[in-house]
């Protein structure tokens, strides 16, 4: 989720840096430890091959005669929810995030090596995850087309 274990170890001592700092308040304080340690879970999962435990997320899809509803428990990229939404089986339908709880970010396979706030700091999963979603979402619309 860091890029290479080079990205990952520039995040860790960036972390490190901020934690140091006399002047941060207790929920920057809070924030940066918890990035520092998904981060350095990372770096030991590069360095050992060992996996990350997988992130597991509650997909649903439902429909209200033609109108379809697809949700996911994360903030999920543009491109992928207008992906599912234009390979909907249906006419109308609605990807919604944040349902069934969070994740995180799930960014797109392009978003990773372009980094940033929503792949470094706020994304607990693999560059596959925005594909797996989006597959298992097309399939749920397609049960419920049925």
């Amino acid at each position: 989720m860091y890029g290479d274990l080079e990205s990952a170890k520039q995040l860790d001592g960036e972390f490190a840096r901020e934690l140091e700092s006399r002047n941060l308040s207790d929920g920057r304080r809070h924030w940066a430890a918890l990035r520092q340690s998904r981060v350095r879970e990372a770096i030991s999962s590069y360095e050992t091959g060992v996996p990350l435990d997988p992130v597991e997320a509650e997909l649903q899809a439902w429909r209200i005669g033609d109108l379809a509803f697809v949700t996911a428990p994360a903030e999920i990229f543009t491109e992928n929810g207008t992906l599912v939404k234009n390979q909907s089986p249906f006419d109308h339908t609605f990807f919604l995030g944040y349902t069934n709880g969070s994740i995180g970010y799930v960014p797109t396979v392009e978003a990773y090596p372009e980094g940033g706030y929503e792949v470094t700091h706020a994304c607990q999963v693999d560059p596959e995850a925005g594909g797996m979603v989006n597959e298992n979402c097309l399939a749920l619309l397609q049960q419920v087309k049925a």
